[in-house]
C-alpha cells in the first residue's frame, strides 16, 4: 500500500493529483509520479520537502531523480540543513559568507569552474568523490560552470 501524495498548491489540484495517482504506472515511486504531473501541469519550479527521511533507499533515489529531470524542470529538495539541486552549464545562485556549498559530480570528465567559494576550481575535474565536499561562500552570490550536471549541496 502507497500513501496518498499531494502537491500543495490548491485543495482542487491535490485532489486531481490523488485521481491521477491510481492511472499512473506503478514502477514509479510516489515523488516521480508528482514531478511527472507537475512537468505535465507546466509547473516550472519544484522545492521537495520531506523526501530525505526513514528510508535511505528512498533518499538515494530521491537525489537521482534529481538529475534524471533536470533538464524538463527546477527541483530543489530540502533536507533540515541543506538546499539540493542540480547544476549543469554556467549558473550563479545566491548565498551568504560562510554557507557550506558542497559540490558532486557523477561524472569523471565534469570540467569545474567556481567563482565566490573560499577553494576555487579553475576548469578542473573532481579527483575523489569528496573533493568537492565542504567548500565555503565567501560572498553573496557564488558561480558554478560545468560541462556536466552536478549536484549542489547549499547550506541555509
Amino acid at each position: 500500500t502507497t500513501k496518498p501524495w499531494k502537491i500543495t498548491r490548491n485543495h482542487e489540484k491535490s485532489a486531481k493529483i490523488q485521481e491521477k495517482s491510481s492511472k499512473i504506472d506503478a514502477k514509479e515511486s510516489d515523488l516521480e509520479k508528482a514531478i511527472n504531473y507537475c512537468i505535465e501541469s507546466n509547473f516550472k519550479k519544484i522545492k521537495i520537502i520531506g523526501s530525505t527521511g526513514l528510508r535511505d533507499d528512498h533518499t538515494f533515489a530521491n537525489l537521482f531523480l534529481l538529475e534524471e529531470y533536470s533538464q524538463d524542470i527546477n527541483i530543489q529538495i530540502y533536507t533540515d540543513y541543506y538546499k539540493i539541486f542540480i547544476s549543469n552549464g554556467l549558473n550563479h545562485f545566491k548565498s551568504f559568507p560562510g554557507s557550506i556549498i558542497s559540490l558532486v559530480s557523477f561524472y569523471k570528465d565534469n570540467l569545474i569552474t567556481t567563482e565566490g567559494l573560499k577553494y576555487e576550481l579553475k576548469n578542473e575535474i573532481l579527483k575523489s568523490a569528496s573533493h568537492g565536499l565542504s567548500n565555503i561562500s565567501i560572498k553573496k552570490n557564488f558561480m558554478i560552470s560545468s560541462t556536466h550536471p552536478i549536484y549542489v549541496f547549499q547550506e541555509f
